[in-house]
């Protein structure tokens, strides 16, 4: 080791090749899911998906990174209707909120004021509930019935777990707004692939606490 502490040039090399990797398969993956949302008209494409989205960012976590296009493009085939069943709702909901809260918020006097916020807190809500549902739903096999109900609970217990995939959709979402181009690039795929990351890791603790006082009881 150098006595001024600066790291080995192939080690500066080794992490400029990562970044580059990592950036060239998000690029990828942003690309695949613009793709499979096309594919089903958007509405019914958008499902599938990120569920995809997120199934390939899954396997890249645990160290398996060949045949991402392969494997997203079987994912989007094989939960194209298990998908929309389970987040199609949540999505045409935030919709309905969003559009409500804009008719709103548009509007001058106390009662106009109340309904915004209100919907506002609903959406808060919403996405709080989203952002655990996906990384659900690519982690746990569960009854279509279970994951919205089982979401919800995981997040009521947990209601920290929530707060770091939100705050990486505010920053995502923002650094897009500012770079527009971003959207075709890296946008959607940096955004799911930072709450499944985050959202795995609080899975996992939580499973490991759970088998623990299983053990113990």
């Amino acid at each position: 080791m150098s006595s001024t502490g600066t790291p080995p040039a192939g080690g500066w090399a080794l992490r400029a090749h990562d970044a580059c990797d990592a950036l060239v398969w998000l690029a990828l993956v942003n690309l695949l899911w613009l793709a499979g949302t096309l594919a089903g008209g958007v509405v019914l494409g958008l499902a599938p998906a990120s569920a995809a989205a997120a199934t390939v960012s899954r396997r890249r976590l645990r160290g398996e990174t060949a045949g991402t296009a392969r494997v997203f493009a079987h994912t989007w085939r094989a939960e194209l209707v298990r998908s929309n069943a389970v987040l199609l709702p949540v999505l045409l909901t935030g919709l309905l909120l969003l559009a409500n809260w804009r008719v709103f918020a548009g509007r001058e006097g106390a009662a106009a004021d109340a309904v915004a916020a209100a919907t506002a807190m609903a959406g808060l809500a919403l996405a709080a509930v989203a952002v655990v549902l996906l990384p659900l739903y690519v982690h746990y096999d569960l009854p279509l019935r279970r994951y919205l109900p089982t979401a919800a609970s995981f997040l009521l217990a947990n209601p920290v777990a929530a707060l770091l995939p939100l705050l990486s959709v505010v920053v995502v979402l923002a650094v897009t707004r500012a770079l527009p181009g971003l959207a075709l690039f890296l946008s959607a795929a940096t955004l799911l692939h930072l709450v499944t990351a985050l959202a795995l890791g609080t899975f996992e603790r939580n499973d490991e606490r759970v088998s623990a006082r299983a053990a113990a009881g």
